[in-house]
């Protein structure tokens, strides 16, 4: 049977397409287009360097310059818009107009466009008239290219198989014709016919090929007797029992039509036939007249099979295509390829094309434009008139809803309108300088640029969820439509292949009493009610509790009321960070794309504890896992894996600690081997530590670990302030008067010192209020230890490991005087000051002497959650300015500045440190203070305030625990004369205690708890919604106003340094 040869031309070649050769115009830079962020204009001072006295004259020049000069008011430019009800959105038609929003800011869409509004320019570039760079046509080029070289590649593809069949075909041809004697067919012959046939180097001309060289040799023989006019009568193509002449008289061409039939997989039941064969109506003689029918190149297959080769009809391409048999390729796609340009338009004739595109604006981003930044003019279509951002705003919120709900009173509006709730989420990633735009094409509400779709892809996907938080709407039953799991993964699995983040944007709605109110005042305080708070989200969270998808706050969003300018007063967001620890996505190395090529050392598959499927290979540096159920992949260093090792060569049995330093690592260590146990993944290394190397030596990669690494399960986190690690358990209530009035207690000490329940409820209480008492305390001065010791270890400072207050001369401490001590905290001189003070009565006979306390954390949040601009600094002017603290007595010397609200980087307030008998002296008493002063004197009036201080007087016998870092404690004046006062105490370490309260029982926390569980956010809302928070905010305005009033200096950062020093 003769064998179809390829063909002497390069068959894997492409043929350039007629534009390659001419290079596209480009037109000026991304950066110089779009180099202003926004339709409005700043005038920012240079920068000042303090080493280049130069660049304090660039800042002179130009303020001088603003000065004599100053800029023109912003914005300068209105655009106009025109309201469509059809597509509820804004029509931006005016040409310079719309370039002006999408190249400052990236707003709107091209109606004709995918994005970038270019239909005009891609008319002219594809009618001829302008070359230039349209990115939709090199889109569409790219495509194309892929497409012909995805059609080579399956023709090569379909070409070798036919080839390995056709050589096994022949195979099992020549036994059975040796086995029927039957004569080969002539060399000359078949080298005629391999002459004859040239190689397919299309799809067409692939369909084109004969069946079989019998079908071939029939057919010529067919043609000749035409053309001789010696035709059989039987009409019949060639029938299965007819012979050949060249095949010999035994051989008929049912062997090689079955034969050529199997090459092609077409062999069904106990007839050969091929696809689209009619069957015979021949009567009788049907069953053995079977035609081996091919494909005509003219007709199309309606049947399809397995060996069918790539038909070019499946393919879409564009009517531009010049490669050789692909003439058919219809252009499916709407964006046009460059046509021939006519001579006569080549002479200078010109077309007029009229843009049919106009820009259109989403609600979000037109009310953003108008209300935000004041560039834009929304047009009634009925009337011409401009919408006011009242009516806009009632027009946007109406048409949030399908169908629209035009009521006149509008009784159908609420707070949790689509728009309302959508722009609230816009206009805070807007005015944090994100590019916001919809994401519907990846299943999200939103996509964040952070510059713009010109310069990078988004990089997080947003979806909005409404949060109804506030009680109100509790006792409506209002909630958020349900999501389940499926429906996460489903849209993290999407993101996850566009290489995005999906963020889950919760937005606290106000209740409609609230919202009604602060509509009558202004849009402005409408969108104050609304908070914002971001929940990042990675595939496969197993060990996280799905309460980590709930309400945990990170961002919180107000509207600033009172600016520099009456402009900036009117529109700007003021945004501060708050980001819960729980808050925080799992952090992982896991990578979703296809990882880099690399020669593996052995490859192993397997599962983690027999569950999650992986694949595990090795080279001489590194370990890579994949995930094979949920996709990624992760690549372990081998100096990391060898430093790591927990076997028992390399950690001692008793202590658990490590036998070597990592720096024993040799830097050439190499991975030699790996195997999958039951316990991990155990790996041997070459040029190990030669010590432990001795006898062999294997570690197990433990499956806990390779979990981490994939995101299975979360890493071990250390919040940061310590405490923050109980409160899950044990909760924290903050509290003034009256609440702790119902909740303290006086627990036995007997029962305290069993260890039982009464023990923990003690840690329970001390967490949770930070501050307890017990009674019936034996009359000893060893008790203060033994109630120590039964918690934790004693923390011994320069007083001793413990302590007596009682009056006495020459004091070396003002606890130790008779005369009234403040509210403070001690020790702050320290650099690590204690966090549990204990106080045992041992007498208290004097008048006099009654014990204060205060929640001072309770104060500083009522404080640190303010929200106003103005209010803002002065409290920030708190965390920034640090007090000094000091004690000089009797050969010690101890000295420490500290903020008197301690914020972490995440913008938290971790701690309070407030302790005015030893502060010490500012050093430089050059700066106007009155701006941290007058903060810093209301902090200690709600400290001081009757309301707020617990004041007790205790009795011989009783012993008071508090937190030394949260609850300020002090005493009236006692008359020492008349009797005597004296307490025994001695501290506690804050890892000491946390390590403690950590070994709670579950079941004892959460009846303590009551079963709700303790979060930042609901802490925080609990804070905002007392009536101490709206008294606090009205006398911080006070200050505010009265600072401005004296003329008061505001604290920058020089002011700070100086303060600081």
């Amino acid at each position: 049977m003769a064998e179809l040869q390829p063909s002497t031309k390069d068959a894997g070649a492409i043929p350039p397409t007629p534009d390659a050769a001419r290079p596209q115009q480009r037109g000026p830079p991304p950066h110089q287009i779009y180099v202003l962020p926004a339709p409005i204009r700043t005038f920012p001072l240079p920068a000042f360097y303090p080493n280049n006295p130069i660049s304090l004259f660039h800042v002179v020049c130009a303020w001088l310059g603003q000065i004599w000069s100053p800029p023109g008011a912003e914005p300068s430019v209105v655009h106009e818009g025109v309201w469509s009800p059809s597509t509820s959105s804004v029509h931006i038609t005016d040409e310079k107009s719309t370039r002006a929003l999408w190249e400052q800011g990236f707003y709107g869409k091209g109606s004709l466009s995918r994005s970038e509004p270019n239909w005009l320019k891609r008319e002219l570039v594809r009618k001829g008239l302008e070359d230039a760079h349209v990115s939709e046509i090199l889109t569409v080029q790219r495509r194309e290219e892929r497409i012909r070289a995805k059609w080579e590649r399956a023709r090569l593809e379909q070409e070798a198989i036919r080839q390995t069949r056709l050589a096994e075909a022949r195979e099992a041809e020549a036994r059975q014709m040796k086995s029927q004697t039957v004569k080969k067919l002539p060399d000359a012959r078949l080298a005629v016919v391999t002459s004859e046939i040239s190689s397919p180097v299309t799809p067409q001309k692939l369909l084109s090929l004969p069946n079989s060289v019998t079908d071939y040799l029939v057919h010529m023989s067919h043609t000749e007797k035409v053309a001789t006019g010696d035709v059989a009568s039987s009409g019949s193509f060639h029938d299965d029992t007819t012979t050949h002449p060249e095949l010999g008289n035994g051989a008929s061409n049912s062997s090689l039509s079955t034969l050529e039939t199997i090459v092609n997989g077409q062999q069904t039941g106990t007839g050969v036939t091929t696809p689209g064969s009619p069957a015979s109506s021949d009567g009788a003689g049907s069953s053995k007249r079977r035609k081996s029918v091919r494909f005509s190149p003219k007709v199309d297959s309606t049947t399809f099979e397995l060996m069918d080769p790539p038909s070019p009809k499946h393919a879409l391409s564009s009517p531009r295509l010049d490669f050789p048999g692909m003439e058919d390729l219809s252009g499916a796609l709407n964006v046009g390829l460059p046509e021939p340009v006519e001579p006569a338009m080549r002479e200078g004739q010109k077309d007029v094309i009229i843009n049919k595109e106009h820009l259109q604006l989403m609600p979000e981003e037109a009310f953003w434009l108008s209300f935000g930044l004041g560039v834009l003019s929304v047009i009634d279509p009925v009337t011409g008139k401009a919408f006011s951002h009242r009516e806009l705003l009632t027009l946007f919120r109406q048409y949030s809803y399908f169908p629209p709900r035009v009521e006149p009173e509008e009784p159908a509006l609420q707070p949790d309108d689509d728009f309302l709730v959508h722009y609230a989420v816009y206009h805070h990633f807007r005015s944090l300088g994100w590019v916001p735009r919809g994401g519907i094409k990846f299943g999200v509400d939103w996509l964040l640029y952070t510059r713009g779709p010109v310069f990078d892809h988004a990089e997080f996907g947003l979806i909005v969820i409404p949060s109804y938080s506030d009680p109100l709407w509790a006792k409506t039953g209002k909630q958020p439509a349900q999501k389940n799991w499926q429906w996460l993964h489903a849209t993290i699995r999407v993101l996850s292949h566009v290489t995005k983040s999906l963020v889950l944007v919760y937005v606290d709605v106000p209740s409609p009493s609230k919202f009604d109110e602060a509509l009558e005042k202004g849009l402005v305080d409408v969108f104050e009610l609304y908070k914002v708070r971001e929940v990042m989200v990675k595939r496969c969270c197993r060990s996280a509790p799905s309460r980590a998808l709930l309400t945990n706050p990170r961002v919180h969003l107000s509207v600033s009321k009172s600016s520099p300018s009456a402009y900036a007063s009117r529109r700007w967001f003021q945004v501060s960070s708050r980001r819960a620890s729980e808050a925080q996505p799992i952090l992982s190395n896991k990578n979703s794309g296809k990882p880099t090529a690399f020669e593996p050392r052995a490859i192993l598959d397997g599962k983690i504890n027999g569950g999650n499927g992986i694949t595990v290979s090795s080279s001489d540096r590194f370990i890579q896992i994949e995930d094979k159920d949920q996709g990624g992949w992760t690549r372990l260093d081998a100096v990391a894996l060898r430093d790591s090792c927990e076997c028992v060569k390399c950690t001692d049995p008793s202590s658990g600690q490590k036998n070597f330093a990592s720096t024993d690592v040799p830097a050439n260590i190499e991975i030699d081997q790996i195997r999958l146990d039951k316990d991990g993944v155990g790996i041997a290394f070459k040029n190990d530590i030669p010590r432990l190397a001795r006898d062999g030596h294997e570690m197990i990669l433990p499956w806990e670990t390779i979990q981490k690494t994939l995101g299975h399960k979360d890493i071990l986190r250390i919040p940061y302030p310590r405490q923050d690690a109980v409160y899950p358990k044990t909760g924290r209530t903050f509290w003034d008067v009256e609440v702790i009035e119902k909740r303290i207690r006086k627990i036995d000490y007997h029962e305290f010192i069993k260890g039982e329940d009464a023990f923990w409820e003690t840690l329970l209480d001390l967490s949770s209020l930070g501050l307890v008492f017990l009674k019936n305390v034996p009359h000893d001065e060893n008790s203060i230890v033994n109630i120590t010791t039964r918690i934790a270890n004693i923390k011994e400072t320069f007083y001793g490991r413990t302590f007596d207050v009682r009056a006495k001369p020459d004091a070396e401490n003002v606890a130790y005087t008779s005369g009234y001590l403040g509210l403070h905290q001690d020790l702050l001189y320290l650099e690590r000051p204690p966090a549990i003070q204990l106080l045992h009565c041992m007498e208290n006979s004097c008048s006099g002497g009654e014990s204060l306390f205060s929640d001072g954390l309770r104060a500083g949040k009522l404080l640190w959650l303010q929200q106003g601009e103005e209010t803002r600094r002065h409290v920030e002017n708190l965390a920034r300015v640090r007090i000094p603290y000091h004690y000089e007595k009797h050969g010690y010397w101890y000295k420490q500045k500290r903020a008197l609200l301690d914020v972490t980087e995440d913008d938290i307030l971790a701690s309070i440190y407030w302790s005015p008998p030893f502060q010490d002296r500012f050093q430089l008493p050059t700066v106007d203070m009155r701006a941290w002063l007058e903060p810093a004197q209301l902090f200690d009036q709600l400290l001081n305030d009757e309301s707020a201080m617990y004041q007790v007087k205790m009795a011989p016998g009783e012993c008071v625990l508090f937190d030394n870092m949260r609850v300020m404690h002090g005493r009236r004046a006692f008359d020492s004369s008349g009797g005597s006062r004296w307490l025994r105490g001695a501290y506690i370490e804050r890892e000491d205690f946390v390590s403690r309260v950590l070994h709670t029982p579950d079941a004892l926390a959460e009846a303590y708890r009551g079963g709700e569980a303790w979060d930042r956010a609901t802490e925080d809302r609990k804070v905002r919604e007392s009536s101490w928070f709206g008294d606090v905010k009205a006398r911080l305005e006070e200050i505010s106003q009265g600072l401005k009033a004296k003329g008061a200096v505001p604290l920058g950062e020089e002011q700070y340094q100086q303060l600081n020093a």
